[in-house]
């Protein structure tokens, strides 16, 4: 099989997965623990990236002392504002910023 082949199979059934739970378990029959641990997917996913982007730093364009003072500077933003939208561009910006 090709490459080309395995990888459309994997995103065919990834997707059908996906719609296959949201067609057949609603949002709103979802029990409360749910709704509450979902909340914590989308800033978890974002950690492991920059977990995989620290233990990988040599490769990463960046030293380690720039992606920590990056991460730091994520972190505070996020504390302060509660958005990951603006933790993520003041993560991004810094770590540009500090590698120039």
């Amino acid at each position: 099989m090709s490459a080309a082949l395995v990888l459309t199979a994997a995103g065919l059934v990834s997707w059908v997965l996906r719609v296959l739970f949201i067609v057949l378990v609603p949002a709103h029959r979802l029990p409360q623990s749910a709704h509450r641990a979902l909340r914590h997917t989308g800033p978890a996913a974002l950690a492991a990236l920059v977990a995989t982007g620290l233990a990988r730093s040599g490769s990463g364009g960046g030293s380690p002392a720039a992606l920590l003072l990056a991460l730091l500077a994520a972190a505070l933003v996020a504390r302060c504002t509660r958005s990951p939208l603006l933790a993520t561009g003041a993560g991004v910006g810094a770590f540009a910023l500090l590698t120039l």
